[in-house]
């Protein structure tokens, strides 16, 4: 976390908005690290809340970089709750977007887990290609 704090400043006052970190928890991301937005209008996350997989860009990383037997276990436990009338609850449909997220490199959520919020998300790696975490 100390490594990546300057980049995730740098981030932030590059766009102006508010840049999370996060990790995986089981069926879950977990924010350890955010910075605030200087704009009225933006998302309040906390360090240590933990949000969905399927329906947050942060999320969708995790997602897409799972193996698809933990996939479709995470699917059988969470399902495809629908936080908002742009949640994704076809699993095709969440199949077809983790494929493009695969080949493109980064996700989003338009309005999927909370009205009037938008995000785009990235992998971070370690030196060897493996996923430890998400801005």
């Amino acid at each position: 976390m100390d490594i990546s704090y300057p980049f995730l400043v740098q981030l932030n006052q590059m766009t102006g908005e508010s840049v999370n970190l996060a990790i995986r928890d089981v069926f879950n991301a977990v924010y350890i690290e955010h910075i605030e937005s200087s704009h009225s209008l933006r998302m309040f996350t906390q360090v240590g809340c933990a949000v969905p997989l399927h329906c947050t860009g942060i999320g969708k990383v995790f997602l897409a970089n799972m193996m698809e037997m933990e996939c479709a276990e995470y699917l059988n436990v969470i399902g495809l709750p629908r936080y908002t009338e742009n949640t994704v609850t076809n699993y095709e449909q969440l199949k077809e977007e983790l494929a493009v997220i695969r080949r493109e490199g980064i996700a989003t959520d338009d309005e999927e887990m909370e009205r009037g919020a938008r995000c785009i998300a990235a992998p971070v790696r370690d030196l060897d290609g493996t996923l430890v975490a998400v801005v």
